[in-house]
């Protein structure tokens, strides 16, 4: 049987897709703060921090507040308690970073996604709000493919390219997802070396 011939994609195109349980993002919130602030340096670059860090002050804030509410041990005075911790301004913080990080955890995981093979790690992969602009960016930094090649080269003095990608945010219930659609090269090169070995057999 002769052999079909498939050109590959002719754009520079590659989409990814994730989705994230936001209940699971809670949880590592809900930890102690030292254990937050880690998990938030992992996950964000330094341009990305600060927007973390003013969400997660509120939370601690409330996180304070409610501890200064709590009853007296050994009383039976409980008209100072939150009687709902769920509609609480602490548990309402929580929610609001909770859907926030969601979001960008989906969202970076999506943008590793659509660089494949290319290995992208969380903090190459910004969501920015940028001056003038609602609608955050997604910026995606990687170096070149010819760079990428040269495995004697160190890779920290590459010259890295600031991309951006087109991306959405979207939350339904315990669930925020991501769609990436990003220029990767690499994908193209990959295809393109595929199909030439699959010829040569």
């Amino acid at each position: 049987m002769a052999s079909t011939s498939i050109l590959p994609f002719p754009y520079p195109l590659s989409p990814g897709t994730d989705i994230c349980h936001i209940p699971r993002i809670r949880r590592i919130l809900e930890k102690d703060q030292k254990h937050v602030e880690r998990f938030g340096q992992r996950m964000f670059s330094r341009a990305e921090l600060p927007g973390f860090q003013e969400r997660y002050d509120k939370v601690l804030q409330q996180r304070q507040t409610m501890s200064a509410h709590a009853p007296i041990q050994g009383t039976d005075d409980r008209s100072n308690i939150i009687s709902d911790v769920q509609y609480s301004p602490y548990d309402r913080e929580l929610l609001k970073l909770s859907n926030w990080m969601a979001g960008r955890f989906a969202a970076k995981e999506a943008a590793k996604k659509a660089m494949f093979p290319h290995r992208l790690a969380w903090h190459k992969a910004e969501v920015l709000t940028l001056p003038g602009r609602r609608k955050p960016v997604l910026v995606i930094h990687t170096s070149s493919p010819k760079a990428d090649s040269h495995e004697n080269e160190d890779r920290d003095h590459q010259q890295l390219r600031r991309q951006a990608a087109q991306h959405s945010i979207s939350h339904d219930g315990d669930y925020a997802t991501a769609n990436v659609l990003a220029v990767n090269c690499f994908s193209v090169f990959s295809a393109i070396e595929t199909l030439e070995d699959r010829e040569e057999v």
